[in-house]
């Protein structure tokens, strides 16, 4: 998954990424299966920077190994980046001229009675995070009004997926160029993650706002352990302590998380 799976990234012990969660998490076809109890369309759609354009690529993988789903190449835009070869690998045709979106699958399963064609997008939008209160206010605020002009319409739920949590040797694990250059390390009694609890506070603000639910994918205190997850980008020659190398379980915490959100908003226990 993202800069993980690149040839020139390296990790010295691939049986660290088999570790799985003690608790049995759902995977995409769980997922799935509720999205289409409750006439849910069978769509996913992430925004954001590289870290949900991992979730697009890692929903692409379980949909194929999960659900026996097939790629449409002619349905499908490649993420555009050189390093990870995406496009000669899918091999996509579909012109990524005029589409909304970074990345873009269509997938098919016609044994499937449940969501028998499914679609997974990413749009890549970024802010430029700051060590201050207008974070969110100013960067992820303005992120958010996109998928929102869906939810008003009510052909969409939004939630927000909190960031997974970086593990440089900074004071709180985030990213900072200087550390580049020292391993990803554990964040036993390291600084807190205030872009998640900033998040919590104006999403809280914006649902009242809006007079909508907007539910919370927790990501953050599942993957503060993971240090060891990250890769060493050879290319580079810097460690990558944001991205994380691919493992399916990791991923199973979006798809859980998902069907949390979907079954709080219909009222039911999860």
């Amino acid at each position: 998954m993202s800069e993980g799976r690149q040839l020139g990234t390296k990790h010295n012990n691939i049986s660290q990424l088999f570790i799985k969660w003690k608790n049995p998490l759902s995977n995409i076809t769980t997922l799935l299966d509720y999205m289409s109890s409750k006439a849910i369309p069978c769509n996913l759609w992430f925004f954001g920077m590289s870290l949900s354009g991992d979730q697009a690529i890692g929903a692409l993988c379980a949909l194929m190994r999960d659900g026996n789903y097939n790629l449409l190449t002619n349905e499908c835009v490649p993420y555009a980046n050189e390093r990870w070869n995406e496009e000669d690998a899918l091999n996509c045709t579909l012109s990524k001229k005029g589409m909304p979106t970074s990345q873009y699958y269509k997938l098919t399963n016609p044994n499937r009675a449940s969501c028998p064609v499914v679609t997974v997008a990413h749009t890549s939008m970024s802010c430029t995070p700051k060590d201050s209160q207008l974070y969110f206010e100013k960067g992820v605020g303005k992120l958010v009004q996109r998928p929102l002009i869906y939810v008003r319409k009510g052909v969409a739920s939004y939630m927000y997926r909190e960031t997974e949590r970086q593990h440089y040797a900074s004071a709180n694990g985030y990213y900072a160029i200087n550390m580049t250059k020292q391993k990803c390390r554990s964040l036993e009694a390291i600084g807190g993650d205030y872009r998640n609890e900033e998040a919590r506070t104006f999403l809280h603000k914006l649902a009242l706002v809006e007079n909508i639910t907007i539910p919370i994918i927790p990501l953050a205190s599942a993957t503060e352990p993971l240090y060891f997850m990250h890769g060493f980008d050879s290319e580079r020659g810097k460690f990558d302590c944001t991205h994380y190398v691919y493992s399916p379980w990791r991923l199973e915490l979006t798809w859980n998380g998902i069907l949390w959100g979907l079954k709080g908003l219909h009222d039911e226990s999860i």
